[in-house]
């Protein structure tokens, strides 16, 4: 049996985020290998908290570190991030007061108490919450043009999760590694776990690091 093990993270150093606390885990966990949600080239220009948390990690560990995130050109970046730019601000323009405060009580949560509310049942209950709110948002907006961007967008990362998941089980088998760590952005937590339900190697567990 192979193990992936999912750890929730977030992109900068903030709050309650540090580096030292993932330290912890990984020393706790000892995987054979870890792999980041970046392609090759979005690690090498990266320079966020997964990456200093792998880089302080193989100091001291001979262990791999694998971006294993799908390429995309320079300009189909710039592009997905100005579509993204404007799902935000009809979002901000249309969201009901229920949401804008679930909204903010999520982020305050997350300040507070760190890594421990992103790995707990609350959390992946919030996001659920809030990405279905999303969706009825931009339904009521009546904007086909924002609805068509929100159904891009979460086409966009299921593929980009596809990939991730595909790439991860491909090298684990071929190396035969027996627990491998995988940091993803929060933001993943149930879209990830949902396309790790449809694999087809059964002789591969994915689960969701647990505080």
């Amino acid at each position: 049996m192979h193990e992936v093990l999912i750890i929730l993270s977030v992109h900068r150093e903030r709050d309650q985020f540090r580096a030292e606390n993932l330290i912890d885990v990984l020393n706790a966990v000892r995987p054979d290998a870890l792999f980041l949600e970046h392609s090759p080239a979005e690690y090498e220009r990266f320079n966020g908290l997964e990456k200093k948390v792998s880089e302080l990690y193989i100091a001291t560990n001979q262990v791999p570190v694998i971006p294993c995130g799908k390429p995309f050109p320079e300009k189909e970046m710039l592009e997905s991030y100005q579509k993204y730019q404007r799902l935000s601000h009809a979002l901000e323009t249309y969201s009901s007061e229920d949401y804008r405060a679930a909204f903010d009580n999520n982020v305050q949560r997350e300040s507070l108490e760190g890594f421990s509310y992103l790995h707990s049942n609350e959390y992946g209950q919030a996001q659920k919450w809030l990405h279905e709110e999303e969706e009825r948002i931009v339904v009521s907006a009546d904007r086909p043009e924002i609805y068509q961007i929100f159904q891009w967008w979460s086409e966009l990362q299921r593929n980009r999760e596809l990939f991730i998941r595909d790439s991860i089980e491909k090298i684990v088998l071929e190396n035969g590694y027996e627990r491998v760590v995988l940091f993803i952005g929060s933001e993943h937590r149930n879209s990830f776990l949902s396309v790790t339900k449809d694999s087809v190697y059964s002789e591969i567990k994915w689960s969701c690091y647990k505080c």
